[in-house]
């Protein structure tokens, strides 16, 4: 997706929007499959999508590489089985910058 400015920040949103939703869905079914399935699935439906063009996610601003890292963050306490609240809060499980 390509915006009037030609910026891909309407790809981004979409890319974010998209793995939030898969990412909430995957944590309905965590406590009914092993963790080894999560990993996969987070795999196969989150982490796949970033990396998809991620070639053009190089030259977003600040902002965007933030809210890309949140996502990616969330799929890593995901598969880790770690709360929110923890005090990986601070610093990024996963450095995609």
């Amino acid at each position: 997706m390509i915006d009037e400015r030609l910026s891909f920040d309407d790809q981004a949103r979409s890319c974010i929007k998209s793995c939030y939703f898969h990412l909430r869905r995957l944590k309905q079914i965590r406590r009914y499959v092993e963790p080894d399935v999560i990993h996969s699935l987070v795999h196969a439906f989150v982490t796949s999508h970033l990396d998809y063009c991620n070639g053009l996610f190089a030259g977003y601003n600040a902002y965007t590489v933030r809210r890309l890292q949140r996502v990616q963050n969330t799929a890593a306490r995901l598969v880790l089985d770690v709360p929110h609240s923890s005090p990986s809060q601070t610093q990024p499980l996963l450095n995609i910058g």
